[in-house]
């Protein structure tokens, strides 16, 4: 007998069962990338009448695309629908700062957790590593100061 992991680790519907699903999303582009990414990583772990969830792929915790699709104009106009997470605690101070500096930026800091919204994962990326990159350079500003015997 499998266990319940087993069973929940398992691709519990096929492909054809993938595109009847997409086929009653309100936006094609979402459902295009999901085919997309289908291709890449198999499967997708979580299927719903409104978003679709890959697990530990491609370096982040969790891809998720939703049957969305949000006019964003920074850096160029462009639509969002793909958002990607990894885990990374993120200092409160810094919350207003990466607010002001990306709307595509998300952050949870109970779940410590920070995601990036867009229309592809490598946008995502690119977004995930600014804050990664941010938070290691406060975090050795602080540790230099603290040796030093400075104040942050």
């Amino acid at each position: 007998m499998k266990s319940f992991t087993q069973f929940l680790k398992e691709e519990h519907y096929d492909y054809e069962y993938l595109k009847s699903v997409l086929s009653t999303w309100q936006n094609t582009e979402p459902v295009k990338y999901i085919m997309h990414l289908a291709e890449t990583f198999g499967m997708p772990h979580e299927l719903t009448r409104d978003r679709v969830v890959w697990y530990n792929k491609d370096g982040f915790k969790r891809i998720e695309v939703l049957d969305e699709y949000i006019l964003h104009t920074s850096p160029s106009p462009h639509y969002d629908f793909a958002y990607s997470y990894v885990d990374l605690k993120v200092p409160h101070e810094l919350a207003n700062d990466f607010a002001k500096s990306s709307e595509s930026i998300l952050i949870d800091f109970l779940k410590n957790e920070v995601g990036g919204r867009c229309a592809s994962l490598v946008a995502n990326a690119v977004t995930i590593q600014y804050v990664i990159d941010v938070v290691v350079v406060t975090y050795h500003h602080r540790l230099m100061n603290t040796r030093s015997g400075l104040m942050t």
